[in-house]
């Protein structure tokens, strides 16, 4: 599922879009303009968040309202406001300059609500998402994706809403496959 369609079901509760990088339908877009939003600065560019509630905007507003753009606290309050799991967003806000760490990155995807987080992280924020993602009882796949050093493709797992073992087996995966791709002889 596209972010945008997430967003427009009601699953991901804001949007950022990037008005020079628009790859949405018109009529998508369309409908997107009835919904609240706000100027805001990532990375250096002027992005629009939108709000499935005029609530939701006016609580990001105050919440933001002493912040520097781009700053990490900024970043840390667009995070949750996208409904990325608190701990992914942590990650992000603390390695957002630091390509040193790619190798425990994972990109993680539900309901079309994608982000990067640890692989030490990856089982708490699915689990997290299962949890405050209302998907009402229609179940989607967790996707995966992960880079292995040395591999020019990532590598892609899909996980059953809830299910928990196979949750633990794409864990122990990754985990495996990581450790063994970074040992140098």
């Amino acid at each position: 599922m596209k972010d945008i369609e997430s967003f427009l079901q009601g699953y991901k509760p804001a949007l950022l879009t990037n008005p020079h990088y628009q790859l949405y339908h018109a009529a998508d877009l369309l409908k997107l303009s009835t919904y609240p939003s706000t100027k805001v600065k990532i990375h250096k560019m002027d992005q629009l968040l939108y709000f499935q509630t005029k609530a939701e905007k006016q609580r990001f507003l105050q919440q933001t309202h002493p912040l520097l753009p781009d700053s990490p606290c900024y970043h840390r309050e667009v995070g949750l406001a996208l409904g990325f799991p608190p701990k992914a967003v942590e990650y992000y806000v603390t390695t957002m300059h630091h390509e040193s760490v790619d190798e425990q990155k994972v990109y993680l995807e539900y309901c079309g609500i994608g982000f990067v987080t640890s692989i030490d992280y990856m089982m708490e924020d699915i689990q997290w998402l299962w949890q405050h993602v209302p998907t009402r009882s229609k179940p989607f796949f967790t996707n995966v994706c992960y880079k292995v050093q040395g591999k020019q493709k990532p590598f892609h797992l899909k996980i059953a809403y809830s299910d928990s073992s196979a949750l633990t087996s794409a864990y122990l995966t990754i985990k495996n496959t990581l450790e063994v791709s970074s040992v140098h002889i």
